[in-house]
């Protein structure tokens, strides 16, 4: 007997499987809700504000500058018993181009159109089957990630920089730690925050 082959798109597959484990789950799931179920009123909360954000890595920091310069309330809430999150063992390497600052500097001509050929190039394995999409996206936020990081702060060790990723120019920059020691670092991040946040609260 032969069985008829259907081919699903990732969307239909993923509908129609969200669709069969919501349909299993819902009615086993409605009797415990019902007994959690609490109100607005029943919730006490410690803090508020306008943006929450999980997680105090580079990518929660930099989201948190983001929503002070744009004058809100911010609360970062992370796991880990200080801010830094896997940034902390990046070894400070940053590798942005497509025009930056750092990369004029030292005469490397570079744009975000390269940056996206460099990033899809099928002769690389691992940018084979990238998303186009989110590559071309952050290709064209490569240069103004680089400056929002120099704006608030971040220097760079005053090497050259390098060629990494099979990419045709170099863009590797290395942050600059505050210290050696790596206490020292983070605490100097954390005042930084703790200051910048009592600044915007006395703005508003």
């Amino acid at each position: 007997m032969t069985r008829k082959r259907r081919d699903l798109s990732r969307r239909d597959f993923l509908r129609t499987g969200v669709a069969a484990g919501i349909g299993a789950t819902a009615h086993a799931g409605v009797e415990a809700a019902q007994a959690q179920a609490v109100t607005a009123a029943d919730i006490n909360w410690d803090h508020e504000a306008d943006v929450v954000i999980a997680g105090a890595g580079a990518a929660g920091l930099c989201a948190s500058v983001s929503a002070r310069d744009r004058r809100v309330s911010v609360i970062v809430v992370d796991e880990n018993h200080d801010i830094g999150g896997h940034a902390m063992v990046s070894g400070g390497r940053i590798p942005l181009g497509g025009g930056t600052s750092f990369q004029r500097r030292y005469g490397i001509e570079d744009s975000a159109e390269q940056v996206f050929l460099d990033h899809t190039n099928h002769a690389y394995a691992e940018f084979r089957y990238s998303d186009r999409g989110l590559v071309r996206t952050w290709s064209d936020e490569n240069v103004p990630t680089f400056e929002f990081l120099v704006e608030n702060g971040v220097t760079f060790i005053e090497d050259p920089p390098l060629v990494v990723n099979g990419g045709s120019v170099p863009r590797l920059a290395i942050a600059q730690p505050y210290s050696d020691d790596l206490n020292e670092t983070i605490n100097r991040a954390r005042r930084n925050v703790v200051s910048a946040n009592i600044a915007s609260r006395a703005e508003k």
